[in-house]
């Protein structure tokens, strides 16, 4: 069975959160920026961009093409510990956090640094992204994540979407025949039982 990674969706931003209950069955908890998944999945994390500034593709999904929020990355390292401004954006399913470039842009000296996403601002909880070295010219190399094409991107998209598309059919039909009449479900239960026969 497939895990349901955690999703961002609204406006304003909030998260759904699916977990198993003790008796099997699937919780999803609501809520705002100040709360985030406990965790999520380590090995399902793409460099999307590199370089001056960097992106990570987070498996987290969303219904949402460009900016879901703003927030900061923070960067942990024996140098000290840096926040840098950061949008969370949704793309071809699923969330994307990276670096913006602007005024408040903040040099960070060379080394190796944890990564952590602050969804809202630096008090949120944070989100494990990775790890990144900085070299003397300023540029981050992500360490450990694989870079992901668009290709490959729109791959995990198209998936995705047919899933959901099949889950979403079978639910409306599903309830088509909930709502006929006694008699009407006979019927389709009989023929249901021949064609299986």
């Amino acid at each position: 069975r497939p895990a349901i990674p955690p999703a961002l969706f609204g406006q304003p931003v909030r998260w759904a959160v699916p977990r198993a209950g003790r008796d099997g069955t699937l919780r999803i908890g609501i809520g705002g920026p100040d709360r985030a998944p406990a965790r999520i999945d380590d090995d399902d994390r793409h460099s999307v961009r590199q370089g001056f500034g960097f992106a990570v593709e987070l498996p987290i999904a969303t219904d949402r093409n460009g900016t879901l929020a703003g927030g900061v990355l923070r960067l942990s390292g024996s140098a000290g510990s840096f926040d840098l401004p950061a949008s969370f954006d949704g793309s071809i399913g699923r969330v994307v956090v990276g670096t913006t470039d602007g005024p408040d842009a903040i040099a960070v000296p060379r080394g190796r640094y944890e990564i952590t996403a602050h969804l809202g601002g630096p008090a949120a909880p944070a989100i494990a992204v990775g790890a990144a070295s900085v070299r003397e010219d300023g540029r981050f190399d992500l360490l450990g994540l694989r870079r992901v094409n668009r290709l490959t991107r729109l791959r995990t998209w198209a998936s995705w979407s047919t899933r959901t598309a099949a889950d979403s059919t079978r639910t409306r039909a599903l309830n088509a025949v909930r709502r006929l009449p006694t008699p009407a479900k006979d019927v389709l239960r009989s023929m249901y039982g021949r064609l299986r026969s």
